[in-house]
């Protein structure tokens, strides 16, 4: 389904809009069509890696707390037991 709309375009804009549509054998309405698309497609990436990067946050968050825990652990010294049995 599509819908008709009118804008306004700067001369300079419509112009150069016009030339791509000559340059590629397209209307101008197309080049409006997948000038609007590409739009929509890149700020939804940007929204998309916004949340990526929140997410990379917090797993960084909780990896460097699991490190630091492990750390301690690992530094602790344990006795070696020795349970007076033979390994078979």
């Amino acid at each position: 389904m599509q819908a008709k709309i009118a804008i306004s375009l700067p001369t300079e804009m419509l112009a150069i809009g016009g030339g791509m549509a000559s340059a590629r054998a397209i209307s101008r309405s197309a080049v409006i069509r997948e000038t609007v698309d590409y739009f929509i497609r890149m700020e939804r990436q940007q929204q998309v890696m916004a949340e990526a990067r929140e997410i990379y946050a917090a797993i960084e968050s909780e990896d460097r707390a699991l490190a630091e825990a492990y750390s301690a652990l690992n530094s602790e010294t344990w006795p070696i037991y020795e349970d007076g049995g033979s390994v078979s």
